[in-house]
C-alpha cells in the first residue's frame, strides 16, 4: 500500500490543484490522503509514504514536523503555494525577502524535493542553495494545468455563474488580506511571529508589516470608491466582487453597500470566475496569472500613493490605471471593440509564460513522476501499521461525527462554533464527482472508479479501483 498526503491550506485557492494531484496519484495506484492532514499527524508519525506540504519556510513548527517525518521513514516534497520569487533582483538580505522568509539551508537539507513554479524560481534557488540542485525541481505548479485547453471540457460542464447565462461579469479581485482578514491584526500579527520572528524582538520585517497594514487600509479606501463609481456609471453590467478566501465577505458587503449589479461573494474557486468572466480587475493579485494564461483582458487598479507596495510581478499584468477616470475610460473602450485589449492580452501571456512552467505536458504529471522515483526510499508500511493507519482514520472519523452531534446539540442553544476562515468542509459527494468530471475531461485508458471516504470535515482518502 502505497500512501501519499497532500496537504491543503486554502481550499478555495488550492481545491482543483490538489484534487488533480489526487486523481493523477490514485490512477498510478496510490492511497490519498488530501486536506488537513496536519491533523493526522498530530500524535502519530507511523504510517510512511509521501508527504507533500505548501511551504518549508523554516518555522519551529515545520522543522520539528519535518524531523519527525525523517525519522519515521517519510519522503518529503513541497511546492510553495503563496506565490514564489517574484523580486526582480533577489536581495537575501532584505528582512521581507520572500526567498529568505520561505527557504533555509536546514528546511531544503530535511526534504527531498522542492518543487518549482518555473525556471525563474528554480534557477534564484539554485542560485542561493547550491548545494541542493539534485532536490530542486522546476516541475510548474498544478494549480495552472486548469488553464490548459486540456481541462476545458471539465468546465464546461459546470453551470454558469452568472444569473443571466449569456451576460458574463466583469470580475473584480480583492487581495487586500491583512485589512479585510477574518482574523483580527493581533491574531495575525501572532500567527507571523510564530513563523518569522519569534526569537527576535526588533526583527525588521514585523515594523515593515505595520506600515504595509497601513497601506492596505489606505488602498482599501481607494479600493472601494472604485467599486462603488463602477457600478453607478455602468448599470447595465453585472460586476462580481471576489474577495481573497482569507478575507470577510459579510465585511465587503457592509462596506461596499448593496447595489443591484454587484455581487459579492467568494463561493468556488477564482478560475470559475475568471472563466466565466468578460474582464477582469486587479491589483498585484496572483489570480492574474491564471486570468493571462486564459488570455482574459485585464485591468490593473493602483493609485499612485500604493505603488510602492504592490507586489514586484503581478503588478505589471494588465493595462495600468492609477485612478478611477482611466479605469472608466478603458472599460468603456474594451464595452465597445474588445479588440482593443488584444496588444495587452498577447502580451500579459508572454510575460506569464515565461515566470511560470505552462506547457503541453501537465505539471500534475511532472509531480507525479517525481514522486514516483521516490517510492523506492520507502520501506513498505507492515501489517501491524496498516491496521493502525486505518485505525488512525477511524479514530478521527468517530470523533468528527462526535463533534458534530455535540454541535447540532448546542445549536439549539444558541450556541455557535466559528468557522474555519480557510477551509470549506469538504462534500464526499462533490469530491467524487469532480473526479469523475476529471475522468471524462482527460481521457485515460484506465477504466474503473474512484472510491472517497470522508474521515473529518476538512479530510478524505482518495482510492482508484480498476475494473
Amino acid at each position: 500500500m502505497k500512501i501519499i498526503y497532500i496537504h491543503i491550506e486554502i481550499t478555495a485557492r488550492e481545491y482543483y490543484s490538489k484534487l488533480l494531484l489526487s486523481y493523477f496519484a490514485a490512477k498510478e495506484g496510490y492511497t490519498v490522503i488530501i486536506g488537513d492532514i496536519l491533523r493526522f499527524f498530530k500524535y502519530n508519525t507511523n504510517h510512511k509514504g509521501i508527504f507533500h506540504f505548501k511551504d518549508i519556510a523554516p518555522s519551529s513548527l515545520n522543522l520539528l514536523l519535518f524531523k519527525k517525518l525523517k525519522k519515521s521513514g517519510f519522503q518529503i516534497t513541497s511546492i510553495d503555494e503563496e506565490g514564489g520569487i517574484e523580486y526582480k533582483n533577489f536581495d537575501s538580505k532584505k528582512s521581507n525577502s520572500f526567498q529568505r522568509l520561505r527557504f533555509s539551508n536546514e528546511t531544503i537539507s530535511l526534504v527531498d524535493k522542492v518543487f518549482t513554479w518555473g525556471n525563474f524560481d528554480h534557477d534564484s534557488l539554485l542560485q542561493e542553495y547550491k548545494n541542493f540542485k539534485n532536490k530542486i525541481i522546476n516541475t510548474g505548479n498544478s494549480r495552472y494545468d486548469f488553464c490548459s485547453s486540456k481541462l476545458d471540457f471539465f468546465f464546461n460542464q459546470e453551470k454558469d455563474l452568472s444569473e443571466e447565462k449569456n451576460k458574463k461579469p466583469i470580475l473584480i479581485v480583492s487581495d487586500l488580506g491583512y485589512a479585510m482578514s477574518q482574523k483580527p491584526i493581533w491574531d495575525q500579527f501572532q500567527v507571523l511571529r510564530e513563523a518569522y520572528f519569534k526569537d527576535d524582538n526588533l526583527n525588521n520585517y514585523e515594523f515593515e508589516l505595520y506600515e504595509n497594514f497601513a497601506n492596505k487600509t489606505l488602498f482599501l479606501g481607494e479600493f472601494v470608491k472604485l467599486i462603488r463609481k463602477l457600478v453607478k456609471d455602468f448599470p447595465d453590467e453585472k460586476f462580481v466582487l471576489r474577495p481573497h478566501p482569507t478575507e470577510s465577505v459579510s465585511a465587503w458587503k457592509k462596506i461596499v453597500g448593496k447595489y443591484k449589479n454587484l455581487e459579492i461573494n467568494n463561493d468556488d474557486t477564482s478560475i470559475h470566475w475568471i472563466r466565466k468572466s468578460k474582464l477582469m480587475i486587479h491589483n498585484s493579485c496572483y489570480t492574474s496569472l491564471e486570468a493571462s494564461l486564459l488570455k482574459k483582458p485585464i485591468i490593473s487598479f493602483c493609485p499612485e500613493n500604493c505603488i510602492n507596495f504592490r507586489k514586484y510581478f503581478t503588478a505589471k499584468i494588465g493595462i495600468q490605471n492609477k485612478d478611477f477616470l482611466e479605469v472608466k475610460k478603458n472599460l468603456e473602450s474594451f464595452l465597445k471593440n474588445e479588440k482593443i485589449f488584444d496588444d495587452n492580452i498577447q502580451s500579459n501571456f508572454n510575460l506569464v509564460k515565461d515566470r511560470i512552467e505552462f506547457k503541453e505536458k501537465l505539471s500534475s504529471k511532472s509531480i507525479l513522476e517525481e514522486w514516483k522515483t521516490l517510492d523506492k526510499f520507502i520501506e513498505d508500511n507492515s501489517k501491524s501499521g496498516k491496521l493502525r493507519f486505518f485505525l488512525s482514520l477511524y479514530l478521527i472519523k468517530f470523533l468528527f461525527f462526535l463533534r458534530s452531534f455535540l454541535k447540532i446539540s448546542l445549536n439549539f442553544l444558541n450556541i455557535r462554533f466559528k468557522n474555519h476562515s480557510k477551509f470549506i468542509e469538504f462534500d464526499e459527494r462533490l469530491i467524487r464527482d469532480d473526479l469523475d468530471k476529471l475522468n471524462k475531461s482527460l481521457l485515460t485508458n484506465v477504466k474503473g472508479s474512484f472510491k472517497v471516504n470522508k474521515f473529518d470535515k476538512n479530510l478524505c482518502l482518495v482510492e482508484f479501483n480498476k475494473k
